[in-house]
């Protein structure tokens, strides 16, 4: 493994877990708390975003986009990742009640 790999996939486990720990810190979320079976909680929605999307394009903090910037971005890849309506609104709420605008 490349000197770059390695510091890409620590600054990713870095990443993933400020994710998992600035959620409980001071959420704003209008969802259910943490059943990850719920599709309407941050928990499900967070490993539906994880397994479907950050697998392929690395992490990017939710506050990267506005709410319309992932509305567009969640439009354009929902077809390529196979996502039903459900699950694509779970992920684009979840972006959007974290992005911080």
């Amino acid at each position: 493994m490349s000197r770059f790999e390695v510091s890409q996939l620590i600054l990713s486990s870095l990443l993933v877990g400020i994710l998992l720990l600035a959620p409980g810190c001071a959420t704003t979320s209008t969802r259910a708390g943490g059943d990850e079976g719920d599709p309407r909680s941050d928990a499900w929605a967070l490993r539906l975003w994880k397994r479907k999307c950050v697998e392929c394009h690395g992490l990017h903090a939710p506050s990267r986009l506005s709410d319309e910037g992932w509305r567009r971005v969640m439009d354009a890849m929902a077809i390529e990742a196979r996502l039903d309506e459900s699950e694509k609104a779970a992920i684009l709420s979840y972006l959007q009640d974290h992005n911080e605008s």
